[in-house]
């Protein structure tokens, strides 16, 4: 396919590709009149109790650790523990997931830490939304271990081991970002042309006298000689 085509394709069907541009157009300027959304996210660590004998409570962790943080992943997702983040005043977008070491194919969850991040609009009501959630899941497992029958001095307890601070808008440039969206624009009023200029035997004829330049072409009715 070349210009030429492009070109003719266009010329055949103005209609339609002035059709397709400006849904391209809409749609362009609601990604870039949308308004930005801020995330903050924190990463948590789970510790094992604390032992009389000095170690490293990150260089070595039990399975244990490792099925805590999953229950603690599990139950975020839980309406219940959704009504109780509302409460404590996460009213934005949150997710809480367990660390990956993996990819999406082949998951590797074997490390006791949760990635706990919350989005919004509002940069002050995703901070609270982290907050809250945070809140809520270490009352939780602590009220786990608890109900197990485990004793104050042998908790698993968390701490908060990243993070990046202070809530980060998710945009990138907007020079990018207009000229990606224009781009696409042009590929998909493009596309949709040719492939009508191509299969044009699909639509109706009606619809081909409306999306074709031009006045269809008048009929030429049979020569006849003479009068009767």
């Amino acid at each position: 396919m070349t210009l030429r085509d492009i070109w003719t394709a266009a010329f055949h069907r103005p209609w339609l590709a002035l059709a397709v541009a400006a849904l391209c157009g809409l749609w362009s300027f609601h990604q870039v009149t949308a308004p930005t959304v801020y995330e903050t996210r924190a990463v948590v660590t789970l510790l094992s109790p604390k032992t009389t004998f000095p170690r490293n409570a990150y260089a070595g962790f039990t399975q244990g650790l490792v099925m805590l943080t999953e229950a603690s992943a599990l139950s975020a997702a839980n309406p219940a523990t959704r009504d109780q983040i509302r409460r404590a005043g996460g009213t934005g977008d949150y997710a809480v997931v367990m660390a990956n070491r993996g990819n999406e194919e082949l998951p590797i969850h074997d490390q006791p830490d949760l990635w706990v991040s919350a989005r919004s609009t509002d940069p002050a009501e995703a901070e609270r939304t982290l907050t809250a959630a945070m809140g809520v899941l270490r009352t939780q497992l602590r009220e786990r271990q608890e109900s197990a029958g485990a004793s104050t001095a042998s908790l698993v307890t968390w701490r908060v081991t990243g993070g990046n601070g202070a809530p980060v808008a998710l945009h990138g440039s907007r020079i990018r970002q207009l000229a990606g969206l224009g781009l696409i624009s042009i590929l998909v009023t493009t596309y949709t042309v040719v492939l009508a200029d191509r299969r044009s035997r699909w639509f109706p004829r009606s619809l081909r006298s409306v999306l074709r330049f031009g006045s269809p072409r008048p009929v030429r009715l049979p020569h006849r000689s003479g009068y009767k």
